[in-house]
């Protein structure tokens, strides 16, 4: 806690706020994360273009993970894993993604 009336430079406050992120921070969960935590993290380490990689259409975008439905269900903590695509195309490919999974293709 910063003394009363004491001023943190920025520099000061960018070297503290290194010093807690991730792996250093006390209550870190790694892969045992939340739905919600998960795609907070994902918010704040990866840039939003806007622009839906299935239709090419510039609309509100939200993050649609490849694996998350062949593994069981569960979301890893790995940025290559998220792509961005706009709410109606990550309805479908879900659907789609579900609808597959366990059939062998023929």
């Amino acid at each position: 806690m910063p003394k009363k009336g004491y001023k943190q430079t920025e520099v000061h406050k960018m070297k503290l706020s290194e010093t807690h992120k991730n792996k250093k921070n006390g209550i870190w969960k790694g892969d045992e994360v939340g739905y919600f935590a998960l795609h907070t993290w994902i918010d704040r380490n990866k840039q939003k273009t806007g622009m839906c990689i299935i239709c090419n259409e510039c609309k509100r975008t939200q993050w649609a993970n490849l694996h998350h439905i062949k593994n069981g269900g569960k979301y890893y903590r790995n940025l290559d894993d998220y792509f961005e695509v706009c709410c109606s195309c990550h309805r479908v490919y879900d659907n789609t993604i579900k609808f597959n999974v366990g059939r062998d293709n023929e």
